[in-house]
């Protein structure tokens, strides 16, 4: 439903964004994320592959890495990286 309404198609390249960063990856336009309700306005869900290393030798090109927020659990110091807000737009 997020692809109808932005107007994207299985395969196009998508511009994910927030004030952290900005990647652009193809879109893979599925039936399997629905969107959900919360207090009344409708969510949509993105999922987005995390990369197993920062900058560097790891990876190359934009980095999914820079678009969750840098907080974690203070007892055992796990990252959030499951999930945090994006927007996005077709190119």
């Amino acid at each position: 439903e997020l692809a109808a309404e932005k107007g994207i198609e299985n395969g196009e390249r998508v511009r994910v964004f927030n004030n952290r960063g900005s990647v652009e990856i193809m879109a893979l336009v599925t039936p399997r994320f629905k969107p959900f309700t919360v207090n009344g306005e409708t969510v949509h869900q993105v999922g987005m592959t995390h990369h197993f290393g920062w900058a560097g030798d790891f990876a190359t090109g934009d980095i999914v890495n820079d678009l969750p927020p840098n907080v974690g659990d203070p007892n055992c110091w796990v990252p959030e990286y499951k999930a945090f807000l994006v927007d996005l737009e077709k190119l």
